[in-house]
């Protein structure tokens, strides 16, 4: 029959008689589904690549394929020394940041370079008699290497924060001391009303590995604890916030706490070794644990 009989005879106008019919014959071959839409089939995912759609029923529709969804400018990360967006899959977007040639990209940011002076004396303003090293932080941190974390300084004092550790580029030399020597520090807490305790240890079982390290620690407050190769011990209460300086000496087996030159803990360390020690080493902070002090100035001298 023609199709002008069937329009005839329906009385029906022509659009009405034939777009339905294709529409459901473009539904069943796409597998799209007619009339409404399903929205637990929209499937978005951070997986790689997406795969492609399944074909659907006439009541349901095809799936579409994953897709991978990265956002812009979630993160700033350093690349060839300046500073760049990442998105947040980890891929490197444009520049964010130029650094310039008096700095450097360290942890997403320019920071200034330390241009140390050529020739640095480590004596230089040491009053003590016998004086080995001495640091007063107006060359920066010239003289130590950052193990971990951004210590700075601020108006010619070391501020250690967070999970900070230093250690001195060159050892001190001591080989004039008799295995005899005395660290003095000029510190401060950041935090007054917390102010926290100080650990400071010696490890002096081998010529090889001679050295001390200061560590403030939280817990408990105004208590300075001595360490000696593996030991330890506590003394206070102190006011650390009012302390001037804390001297450590090392006498024989002896490792003696002065506080504002008052003897105030001595602890009797075992393993001491007996073979002359050439030169130690000083360490500040802690890589695990967290830091909030201002060193003004540290000091080695003999006895």
């Amino acid at each position: 029959m023609k199709l002008e009989t069937i329009v005839e005879k329906s009385g029906k106008p022509i659009l009405f008689t034939v777009l339905p019919l294709a529409t459901a014959m473009l539904a069943y071959d796409t597998g799209c589904a007619t009339g409404y839409q399903d929205d637990s089939l929209i499937n978005v995912s951070n997986s790689n690549g997406g795969n492609g759609g399944t074909g659907g029923s006439i009541n349901e529709g095809g799936k579409g394929g994953e897709a991978l969804l990265c956002a812009p400018h979630a993160k700033v990360d350093c690349f060839q020394g300046d500073v760049y967006w990442n998105n947040s899959c980890n891929e490197l977007e444009e520049l964010y940041q130029d650094c310039t040639p008096t700095q450097k990209c360290e942890n997403g940011a320019c920071i200034e370079k330390e241009n140390c002076p050529a020739n640095i004396d480590v004596l230089a303003g040491c009053q003590e008699i016998g004086c080995q090293f001495n640091d007063d932080y107006k060359n920066k941190t010239c003289l130590w290497n950052t193990i971990t974390g951004l210590p700075s300084v601020v108006d010619e004092k070391l501020q250690v924060t967070g999970t900070a550790l230093l250690h001195t580029k060159n050892d001190v030399t001591i080989s004039s001391c008799n295995n005899d020597f005395t660290v003095k520090y000029a510190v401060k807490p950041n935090t007054p009303d917390i102010p926290g305790s100080y650990f400071i240890s010696l490890r002096d079982a081998s010529p090889a590995s001679t050295g001390v390290t200061f560590t403030h620690m939280f817990g408990q407050n105004n208590k300075i604890i001595l360490g000696c190769n593996g030991f330890q011990e506590t003394f206070g209460d102190f006011d650390l916030k009012n302390i001037n300086t804390i001297e450590v000496s090392k006498k024989g087996v002896k490792f003696e706490l002065y506080v504002d030159k008052v003897l105030s803990g001595s602890y009797n360390c075992i393993n001491v070794t007996q073979i002359p020690i050439p030169s130690m080493y000083l360490e500040l902070g802690s890589a695990v644990m967290t830091q909030n002090f201002a060193l003004d100035k540290v000091t080695v001298y003999c006895q």
